[in-house]
């Protein structure tokens, strides 16, 4: 639970074969703020009473599922994927880059040892780091700076 945003759950639906939208919901403290359906080239946000239709890229991803599609593209280092990114949240497209940079060895918390490979994600002009073991294709380790000197990190 976050002081800042509270009790936040998001429901996210994809298609299973092409990771395309379908359904996004967002709660705070259990009660519904966001609910997005995605169509072919238009996604209808609702929040509260209103409702507005936002034109999309045909292929877009939504932000909430980059970790998922890390655990399931063919990375390799050097290589490079770009995606049409779509937040439900802000209503705003978002071109995503992701670019696998190097092997890293990380210490989990169980003091086990892991290769894993380092993932650097531009969404729009914001960086993530993702740390991914390639075998068991799991996420790691996660890291942002949120502000200057300050970096946000998630483990597993």
């Amino acid at each position: 639970m976050s002081e800042k945003i509270g009790n936040r759950t998001i429901r996210l639906t994809i298609d299973a074969e092409d990771y395309t939208p379908l359904e996004f919901v967002e709660y705070q403290d259990g009660v519904q703020t966001v609910h997005a359906l995605y169509r072919a080239d238009a996604v209808v946000i609702t929040r509260g009473n209103e409702q507005s239709v936002l034109p999309i890229h045909t292929e877009s991803v939504d932000l909430f599922s980059i970790e998922l599609l890390l655990r399931a593209l063919p990375l390799t280092v050097d290589s490079t994927f770009s995606f049409s990114g779509f937040s439900a949240v802000s209503g705003l497209a978002v071109p995503i880059q992701v670019r696998p940079l190097r092997h890293d060895r990380l210490t989990t918390e169980s003091s086990e040892h892991v290769e894993t490979l380092c993932v650097h994600v531009r969404f729009g002009e914001r960086v993530q780091y993702y740390w991914i073991d390639p075998v068991k294709r799991e996420l790691l380790k996660q890291s942002s700076q949120i502000a200057d000197g300050i970096s946000l990190e998630f483990r597993q």
